[in-house]
């Protein structure tokens, strides 16, 4: 599936790392996730959220809170409904550490039998960016899985 998400339009330029480059790149969270691809200055995860139980609100806390105390500097994060359907989570967490601005995106889709995607982009903002890179990624992913998980 993320093969033909990745192939779609502009996330061409992605490619899928191997368990030793994840390794490699020393991150828990990478590591536990079940698929990372990286591009130039760009990293994307997908995470399965097998639990049946869980709410978007659950998953919306717990990414908030986990980032928050992952930064060490000015934190700032919200969330934006999603113009296609309501049962989609879109959120967004920023970090400024030392002059730098790291942009975290997450999108949350419903696989359909109760378990979630979790896809998630990020990647180091540019100084005098409007329209972040890392938006525009998430944006063309989303479209991306739109297109895929209809098929």
């Amino acid at each position: 599936m993320v093969a033909n998400i990745l192939a779609q339009g502009d996330m061409s330029n992605f490619r899928i790392l191997t368990k030793k480059e994840i390794a490699e790149l020393n991150s828990d969270y990478l590591s536990g996730s079940d698929v990372v691809w990286r591009a130039e200055g760009l990293i994307g995860t997908l995470r399965i959220l097998p639990n049946k139980k869980v709410t978007l609100e659950e998953v919306n806390a717990t990414i908030i809170g986990d980032d928050a105390k992952a930064c060490k500097g000015k934190f700032a994060s919200g969330s934006v409904a999603d113009e296609r359907s309501k049962a989609v989570l879109r959120l967004f967490t920023a970090c400024e550490e030392q002059g730098d601005v790291f942009d975290f995106r997450y999108t949350v889709v419903p696989a359909g039998d109760g378990t979630h995607y979790l896809f998630t982009t990020f990647g180091k903002a540019e100084r005098g960016e409007s329209a972040g890179r890392v938006a525009k990624v998430e944006s063309a992913l989303r479209q991306a899985v739109y297109e895929v998980m209809k098929e």
